[in-house]
């Protein structure tokens, strides 16, 4: 929970820091190194699914998934 908390908090554009509490949170459940751990994780799932994707560097634009986001949450309920 404390590993989707930070993950949510570290993406949230309109945030500049990640607030006190999340980083307590952090702290209590994870050592030093574990933070960068998930995050090198998240880089490499964020790799390989454009790599999947066949994404041209460079190429994305906001909103340009939109319709296929849209079409997966219509299929699936």
């Amino acid at each position: 929970m404390a590993a989707l908390g930070c993950t949510k908090a570290v993406t949230l554009p309109a945030q500049i820091y990640v607030r006190d509490e999340v980083r307590e949170c952090v702290k209590r459940h994870f050592n030093e190194h574990e933070p960068l751990d998930l995050a090198r994780a998240r880089i490499n799932t964020w790799s390989r699914l454009n790599l999947a994707l066949r994404t041209v560097l460079g190429s994305y634009h906001v909103g340009m998934y939109r319709q296929w986001i849209a079409a997966a949450a219509a299929s699936s309920g």
